[in-house]
């Protein structure tokens, strides 16, 4: 099933159409961690992200002239492990970041390198799912995940969007 983009989501889309090498939209971060780090836990907390937020497997397409949005199911954690104690963390980061395809879900990466002292972990997002306040939100519910912490559960109202305003209605709540 496809769904409108809304406004924002249109002109983000068809600017980086125009420029499908750029990276002006990506939203990367770095966080470095020490002490003891669990490389299966940080993977299954960003697979519990994308299962959680439909917007994480949203693709982006156009389908007969129109600009649609289609959510999946299901789609994959993007997640990369590596051991690297030489190379320079922006130097790291600029390798990392790189252009999404919008029309292959998810919209969001992640990268954890393994240094000499502690860890760097690398998350980019693309801007047409989130922008920084969601990217907070995105960052705290992750850590609570990958902290073993039960979140609430988070249901959608009236479908995807409110289409007089087109846009997301989340709420959390008890229910399903």
């Amino acid at each position: 099933e496809y769904y409108p983009m809304s406004t924002t989501q249109k002109r983000t889309y068809l600017i980086c159409q125009m420029d499908s090498e750029g990276i002006t939209y990506n939203m990367p971060q770095s966080i470095k961690l020490t002490g003891e780090v669990n490389v299966e836990g940080i993977k299954e907390a960003l697979q519990k992200m994308i299962d959680r937020h439909e917007i994480l497997r949203t693709e982006f397409l156009m389908i007969e002239g129109e600009l649609v949005q289609k959510i999946l199911p299901t789609a994959e954690v993007d997640f990369e492990y590596a051991e690297d104690s030489e190379t320079e963390e922006k130097e790291l980061m600029s390798g990392f970041v790189r252009p999404f395809d919008l029309g292959k879900a998810p919209m969001v990466r992640a990268k954890l390198v393994k240094r000499e002292e502690g860890h760097i972990l690398m998350m980019d997002m693309h801007h047409i799912v989130g922008d920084g306040m969601s990217m907070g939100t995105f960052t705290r519910e992750f850590a609570a995940l990958y902290n073993g912490e039960e979140l609430e559960v988070l249901t959608l109202l009236n479908g995807p969007y409110d289409k007089n305003s087109c846009t997301l209605e989340i709420h959390a709540g008890a229910g399903g």
